[in-house]
């Protein structure tokens, strides 16, 4: 051992008698530096301690080596290091040196005895390097509190800070955020630094999700121009990063609406991601609404997801599509995109602050399926009223509106409600109704599309009579002489029935709600014709027997001629009344027809066609809200009924 040290040992008023150069040339040829490590914990105060370490005789791993042993408790080492007599680019090196362990120097920068500032200046001393100030940042010794306190520290800038950072080496999540909230570390260089590859993105999520990072300077950091937007996404689209804690960011009104907007429409956020940060109560309304209406969305699934988000009110949301913001090839897209759901669709359509007006310029874009457009109509968020509107509204063309309604994802119900509420004429058929209760065809019928009567035909009974009450079906009294291809018109309480095969073909029926009875006969006899009109206003038109374009007009009693029909046919069916006919379907001998025809009580002109081309059916109705049913077109008996709008 040593002379000096062991004379120092059991006689330490010898050191002060010593010249200093020699005790520190000393301590760096003693190989056991545990004999030292004891010298500098309980015979050397702070003062003297650190003057030994400070001397230029006094080697840096000699120094090192004395403060990792165990010997010299942290607490010493401490108040050694933060001694004014031990300088700041020395203590730097010491710590720097392999011969002083991480966890023996997190340890030491931990205890309370090395003051934030000296242990600031330390950390952003070029003596002490980025890669081993990282690891002694990551090591369990040293505390988060102590981290952040120290980083925060003006004695540490924030170009030293981001070195140490960009070393890659914190591997842990709380010491990462800690380095992050530093109040050195600037925002534009905490950003450029999330920016760069020193971590994962699985790394950067949980830094951001832990609170260690406070908002207000992860908000900062996002909203700095070095974090690139793809990036930024990246990190808010990470499972690591909670739903609430990314409804914070993107919440927050101190990242601005364009930044956040450019995140959220980045392909590198997932739209599973944007709808759980959009449930989420961190985020308001309001502020999805504003981001909205940047207009920057660029992507349908983005724009569909923002509107689908929980925490946009559906009244928002309908004032935010009712804007300029988006095209109504965007909206359209939008609706029609799985991300937003039906009902929730179907809510913002409801809200009065999306006129009936820009709805039904959505519904009418190609864009939206029809199929989609059905379910959203079909959706009990959506008010039968609100739907009445948008049907009415002359930027839905008649064409779209017809394949809404005839769509199975609208509901007869629904679709009965809507065309109830309807003001606007359409004139065209829609076949989403109740089927009969027997199919037939070569039937007759007549009354309201609230109010209708069947009767006759083949494919049951021909004296089969059922009552339509605007919903469904149910059976009537039986005529009185069963027939098929025969006419009747009137009402369901007064109605008439003529021609037909099965009897005389000129006979005629009275209905009165109840049961038949015989009227006037037919001028012209014939079967496979159609009627429309009242029990004492009839008119009957087409069929075999004479001119397949006969028309003759029923005053209740008997039958006088009135206009030829454009296209003779039989097999024909029609509705409405003496002064407002109207006829469709039929055969002319080689082809099903679909031809209409409407009746001003002189002559005929054309209407609109039917869907389904087919003869032998029946109808009834006014000419403004027709129904047909049954019939056939080659395959057989048809179940199909038809509403004329």
């Amino acid at each position: 051992m040593n002379i000096k040290l062991t004379s120092i040992a059991s006689q330490p008023d010898l050191f002060y008698r010593t010249n200093i150069k020699d005790i520190a040339a000393e301590l760096n040829k003693i190989t056991l530096k545990s004999v030292a490590a004891r010298q500098f914990e309980s015979v050397l105060d702070a003062n003297d301690g650190a003057t030994i370490m400070n001397h230029n005789s006094m080697e840096a791993s000699g120094a090192a080596s004395i403060f990792d042993n165990v010997n010299l408790t942290a607490g010493k080492a401490a108040s050694i290091i933060n001694n004014s007599n031990l300088s700041v680019p020395k203590g730097a090196s010491i710590f720097d040196d392999a011969n002083l362990t991480v966890p023996k120097g997190a340890e030491i920068f931990d205890d309370a005895n090395l003051t934030v500032p000296k242990a600031a200046e330390i950390f952003d001393n070029s003596n002490l390097s980025a890669s081993k100030a990282a690891t002694i940042i990551d090591n369990s010794n040293l505390s988060v509190a102590k981290v952040i306190s120290i980083l925060d520290n003006a004695n540490i800038t924030s170009s030293r800070i981001k070195a140490i950072f960009e070393t890659g080496s914190l591997t842990i999540d709380e010491k990462r955020a800690s380095v992050l909230e530093g109040d050195q570390y600037t925002a534009s260089d905490a950003a450029d630094s999330v920016n760069g590859t020193f971590y994962t993105d699985d790394q950067l999520a949980r830094a951001f999700d832990n609170v260690n990072l406070t908002m207000s300077k992860a908000i900062s950091i996002f909203d700095d121009f070095s974090l690139l937007v793809a990036r930024a996404a990246s990190i808010i689209d990470n499972s690591n990063l909670s739903a609430a804690r990314a409804a914070s960011i993107i919440g927050s009104s101190d990242l601005l609406l364009g930044k956040a907007t450019a995140i959220i429409d980045n392909s590198n956020l997932s739209v599973a991601k944007v709808i759980s940060i959009l449930d989420n109560a961190n985020i308001t309304s309001s502020r999805i609404k504003a981001i909205f209406e940047t207009g920057s969305l660029t992507t349908d699934d983005k724009i569909a997801s923002v509107l689908e988000g929980n925490q946009f009110s559906a009244l928002d949301a309908a004032e935010s599509v009712n804007g300029g913001f988006y095209s109504n090839d965007s909206f359209a897209l939008a609706f029609d995109n799985v991300n937003l759901t039906v009902p929730k669709a179907a809510s913002i359509i409801d809200k009065y602050k999306l006129t009936a007006a820009r709805a039904a310029e959505i519904f009418d874009n190609s864009n939206l399926s029809v199929p989609k457009a059905a379910e959203i109509f079909d959706n009990s968020n959506l008010s039968v009223p609100k739907a009445a509107e948008i049907f009415d509204n002359s930027n839905l063309s008649a064409a779209k509106a017809q394949a809404i309604l005839n769509n199975p994802n609208l509901s007869i119900t629904v679709c009965q409600n809507i065309g109830d509420s309807i003001t606007r004429l359409f004139r065209f058929w829609v076949s989403n109704c109740d089927t009969l209760n027997t199919g037939r065809t070569q039937l007759a019928g007549c009354g309201t599309q609230a109010a209708g009567l069947s009767f006759g035909g083949l494919g049951g009974d021909t004296r089969t009579t059922e009552e339509y009450d605007g919903a469904s079906w149910s059976s009537g009294g039986a005529l009185n002489t069963g027939r098929f291809q025969l006419a009747g018109c009137g009402t369901q309480t007064a109605g008439l029935s003529f021609g037909g095969i099965g009897g005389s073909m000129g006979v005629t029926e009275e209905y009165d709600g109840a049961s038949w009875s015989s009227g006037g006969a037919l001028n012209v006899a014939r079967f496979q014709l159609a009627g429309c009109g009242t029990q004492t206003a009839g008119l009957s038109f087409g069929g075999i027997g004479g001119d397949s374009r006969t028309t003759e007009e029923y005053d209740g009693a008997s039958w006088s001629s009135g206009g030829a029909l454009n296209t003779g046919r039989y097999q024909l069916a029609g509705c409405g009344t003496q002064a407002a006919g109207l006829s469709f379907g039929g055969y002319d001998g080689s082809n099903h027809l679909a031809v209409t025809e409407e009746y001003d009580g002189a002559s005929w002109s054309s209407g609109g066609a039917l869907n389904t081309a087919r003869n032998s059916l029946a109808g009834c109705g006014t000419q403004v809200a027709g129904l047909s049913f049954g019939g056939e077109d080659g395959s057989g008996y048809l179940a199909v009924t038809e509403e004329y709008w």
